[in-house]
This record gives structure tokens, C-alpha cells and sequence, in this order.
């Protein structure tokens, strides 16, 4: 008695390490009275010993029973509050118990504690499920024990009352294919199932829905559930049947989804759609399109999302096979354009050349000075196939204007255009440094490059040299005239013909753009 007195005291102690200490004590070596007290006080002792407790469940189990079933209304009272802040899974039983005697003082703090504990199991087991968490056998085994209690409650249905929070439970905690669940939709008592039914098509719980979801996957789902699939239109049901869809999919699941032709929540004009969560937007096309909803059904289910969805929505509206007409697309895209949302506005201009929009062209070139990063980032990705490569292979094509046009936008839209300029002016094979050297002149880029073609100037070849000559009399920089007076110099006569020429056709065009007036562009590619 005086050792339990002790313990008791030192539980009392506002110093965690001296409550751990007598909580650890209590619980390996003492008897109910001790660990009744240390079950009374749980409310003031610190998180560690809360732990303590969860993981002493089994040598808890006596105790707890003798509260629960034998204790006075104060114990029971201040048992269950235990059993809720330490997670006691395994007291599922007792509490079962609890709910069939009708002398138990306080009915509603049992159930309520049962669903607390079923709904932490189900957080538990979700983030286990989804990586969020790591999995093991403690939440298994947890899962286990409570639908096992349910189980053998489910053979006495009629004793209990709060029936419908006992089957919600069930079909919280329970795949389709647990034994438990099976049993509760397809072998209890006829009230017991009709009970069951009214969950799957009234409970919020995200465990219901989840059940009715993976229902899909199995090869001979229940009736019900097509039942509560074809009835449910609130949010909770909507978003958690997405939520399944975008995890996982299976054939089975498919095959099931192909026999739904017509839901309330898919009809115009599509109010409802507006509750779907916004990360869910794209499996709502994925469900649509599993189903054999009508064709008129599905278009409008696209329009909506392609007029009011986010930018995952609207794009997952345009991907593949879809049944709107070009033009609703090409309005939206248009109307998109000039959205407050930047995110909107960067979808749209990843649309206007898929859906050949009028003027595509130019409407990418404008957004390339979108105020708009995201904007900008989406028109350089749209125009990404305007590249050097590109360009200077359809130089020769392009008349003088056009190709000082596309000098200009080359070096906006290709954030690598100067590297991969540079790398073809000092190409291994003569031939590319030849076309590089005329083409990034006539595109009226080479100013940009003076120091490149300060290297080409001592090329080994002589037709290397005097193109270079040829080419810098356009140039603006100023350090052309010393690269053009050493090539005056060059061994080679033709170079140094070329050379003068080229000197003489720069300095006069420097002259006049020193006095005001226009230099002077080619009026045709070099021929060599």
C-alpha cells in the first residue's frame, strides 16, 4: 500500500522524468490499484508516458476490462478517456460489450470512442497506404483485433445498440474483400444489411467512400454498392471516388465502370463539378471516359473543365481523343490568353499551336515579353523547335528582312542559341564553319560573335579567311576594322582583295552611321 501511495505521488511530480519513471515502474511491475491511478491521472501526465501506455496495451487489457465492465461510472468515464488518448485498439471488445448492456451509464461516450479510435486506425492506415508513412504489423494487427470484435458482434447484431455506426465502422476499417466486411453486406440479418446499405449511400466518412471505390476493384462487388454509386452525389462521395481513380486502376475496376451510364452530379449543367477537390480534376476525365456515360454527357463534362478547371484540368481536357468541337477549343484558348491567372494564360499558350489557332506565330512571339515568367517559360517551350539547328539550316530560304527578323527572335526564344552558335563557327568540319559564318551574317547576328570570327580570320584555309572577310563588312562592332586589317595582310591575294574591299565597304558605312543615316545591309546571301 505505502509503494502504490509512493508511486502515485511521484506521478504528481511536475518533472516528466519523475512521472516517466513511476509510469514505467507501475506498468511492469505493479497490480490494478496502481495501475487504475496511473489510467485516472492520464490527462496530466506528458506525451511520453501517453506512449507508454499505447505500447503496454496487452498487459493493459485486465485493467482496462475491470473499469469498463465492473468500475463505477466515474472509472468507466475516466477509462475511456484513456483508452481515446493512448489508442487502445485492442479495448475494441470491451467496448462492444459495453454497448450491450443497457445498465452502461453513458451509451454515447462509448460509441464515441469507438469511432475515434476507428478513425485514427483509418488515418493510420491511409498514410501507411500512401507513403506518408512507414508501414508495419502494429497497424495490421490493430485493423486485425477491432474488425474481429465487430465480427463476433455481428453474430449477436440485434442485442446492440447505435447499429449504424457499428456498420460504418466495419466498412471504414474493412477492404471489399475482408471476411468481415463480406459478411456484413452478404450473410447478416436482413435489418443488419439494410442498415449497411444506408451507410454506403449516406456516410462522409472518407473510409466509406474509399470502400465504395475499391468495391470497383473486386471481380462481384455488391449491389448496394452500384446502388449508393448511381444515387450519391455529395462532395465527400465525388472526391473520394476520384481520389481512388487517380491512385490506382485495374482492369476489374474498368470492366465495373463500363456498366455506369448515367450519375446525378454528371448532368447539366454541371454544378456540381465545382465541389470536385482541384487536384482531382484530371481523374475526373479518366473516370468519364471508363464509363458509358453518353457522348453529349462527356462533351459537356469537358467543356466545363476546359472552361473553369485549373490548368491540369483544362490540359487533361485537350490530351487524347476528345469529343468537343475544334472551335469551342480554340474560343477558350483565345479567352484564356488574357486571363488574371498567369498559370491559365501559360496553359493556353501550350494550346494555340496544337489546336491551330489563327496567327500562332505571332501570339507565341508576344507572350515572349509576358510580364509572366511562367508565361514566358511556356512560349520559349511552344517555340523550342525555333532553334539554331533549325535556323540556320533555312537561312538560305529567307529573304533579308525576314532573316534579320528571325536573327533577332532566334536569340530571344533559344536560351542556348550564343553556345551553339559559337560551337558552329568553330566546327571541326570546314563546310559547317563555311554555311555557320555566311548564315549567322545574313541573319544579322554576327556583331554578336566579333570574337569567333576574330579565330576564323587565322583559319588554315584561305576560303575560311575570305569569307570571314566578305561577312564582317556588315558588322557593327568596332573591332572588326583590326580583324579586316590584319586579313589585308594575308597571304593568300584573294583574301586580301576580299579584305580591302570589305575594309573600304565598312569604314564608308561607318561614316555614314556616324553622320546619322542608315548602314547598309545586303541585298542578297553571299555567294561563294
Amino acid at each position: 500500500m505505502r509503494a502504490t501511495q509512493l508511486l502515485c505521488t511521484a506521478l504528481e511530480v511536475p518533472r516528466e522524468e519523475v512521472q516517466t519513471a513511476a509510469a514505467n515502474v507501475i506498468l511492469q511491475q505493479s497490480g490494478h490499484a496502481c495501475r487504475m491511478e496511473l489510467l485516472r491521472r492520464i490527462d496530466q501526465l506528458p506525451e511520453r508516458v501517453l506512449q507508454m501506455v499505447h505500447g503496454a496495451a496487452v498487459s493493459l487489457n485486465s485493467t482496462f476490462r475491470q473499469l469498463l465492465l465492473h468500475g463505477t461510472p466515474h472509472s468507466q468515464a475516466y477509462a475511456l478517456r484513456a483508452i481515446q488518448l493512448t489508442e487502445q485498439y485492442y479495448q475494441a471488445a470491451n467496448l462492444l460489450e459495453m454497448l450491450k448492456r443497457s445498465t452502461t451509464p453513458d451509451l454515447e461516450a462509448v460509441t464515441e470512442t469507438l469511432r475515434a479510435l476507428a478513425d485514427r486506425l483509418f488515418d493510420r492506415w491511409q498514410a501507411e497506404r500512401d507513403g506518408m508513412a512507414r508501414s508495419g504489423q502494429p497497424t495490421l494487427a490493430q485493423r486485425h483485433e477491432m474488425l474481429l470484435a465487430f465480427d463476433h458482434a455481428l453474430q449477436s447484431w440485434e442485442d446492440y445498440g447505435h447499429t449504424e455506426m457499428l456498420a460504418e465502422v466495419v466498412l471504414i476499417l474493412a477492404e471489399p474483400s475482408h471476411p468481415t466486411a463480406r459478411r456484413l453486406l452478404w450473410q447478416s440479418a436482413p435489418a443488419c444489411r439494410e442498415i449497411a446499405s444506408r451507410v454506403l449511400k449516406e456516410s462522409r466518412h472518407p473510409g466509406v467512400m474509399q470502400f465504395l471505390a475499391e468495391s470497383l476493384t473486386e471481380r462481384y462487388p455488391h449491389p448496394k454498392v452500384f446502388e449508393a454509386i448511381h444515387t450519391r452525389s455529395d462532395p465527400e462521395f465525388i472526391g473520394g471516388l476520384l481520389r481512388v481513380i487517380s491512385r490506382r486502376r485495374s482492369n476489374q475496376q474498368i470492366q465495373h465502370l463500363r456498366q455506369i451510364q448515367k450519375l446525378p452530379w454528371l448532368e447539366p449543367p454541371f454544378e456540381l463539378l465545382a465541389m470536385i477537390p482541384l487536384n482531382l480534376q484530371p481523374a475526373l476525365i479518366t473516370f468519364v471516359n471508363a464509363t458509358r456515360i453518353p457522348r453529349e454527357i462527356k462533351s459537356g463534362v469537358y467543356e466545363w473543365l476546359l472552361r473553369y478547371g485549373t490548368p491540369d484540368g483544362k490540359r487533361a481536357a485537350t490530351e487524347g481523343m476528345t469529343p468537343l468541337e475544334e472551335s469551342t477549343i480554340q474560343e477558350v484558348v483565345r479567352d484564356s490568353l488574357d486571363s488574371p491567372d498567369e498559370e491559365v494564360q501559360a496553359w493556353a499558350v501550350s494550346q494555340v499551336r496544337q489546336h491551330a489557332m489563327p496567327e500562332a506565330f505571332v501570339v507565341l512571339i508576344e507572350r515572349l515579353d509576358s510580364t509572366s515568367a511562367t508565361v514566358q517559360k511556356a512560349a520559349r517551350e511552344e517555340l523550342s523547335w525555333f532553334n539554331v539547328a533549325r535556323v540556320l539550316a533555312m537561312a538560305d530560304e529567307l529573304p533579308q528582312d525576314d532573316a534579320l527578323r528571325a536573327g533577332v527572335l532566334l536569340m530571344k526564344v533559344d536560351s542556348d542559341a550564343e553556345a551553339s552558335i559559337r560551337r558552329e563557327l568553330s566546327h571541326p568540319a570546314r563546310h559547317r564553319r563555311l554555311n555557320a559564318a555566311r548564315r549567322v551574317a545574313w541573319l544579322g547576328l554576327h556583331s554578336l560573335f566579333t570574337s569567333a570570327y576574330q579565330t576564323l580570320a587565322y583559319d588554315t584555309d584561305p576560303l575560311m579567311r575570305r569569307t570571314t572577310a566578305e561577312v564582317l563588312k556588315t558588322s557593327s562592332d568596332l573591332a572588326v576594322e583590326s580583324i579586316l586589317e590584319h586579313l589585308i595582310d594575308d597571304p593568300h591575294p584573294r583574301v586580301r582583295e576580299a579584305a580591302a574591299q570589305s575594309l573600304a565597304d565598312w569604314q564608308e558605312q561607318f561614316q555614314r552611321m556616324m553622320s546619322g543615316q542608315s548602314p547598309s545591309t545586303p541585298s542578297s546571301m553571299p555567294e561563294w
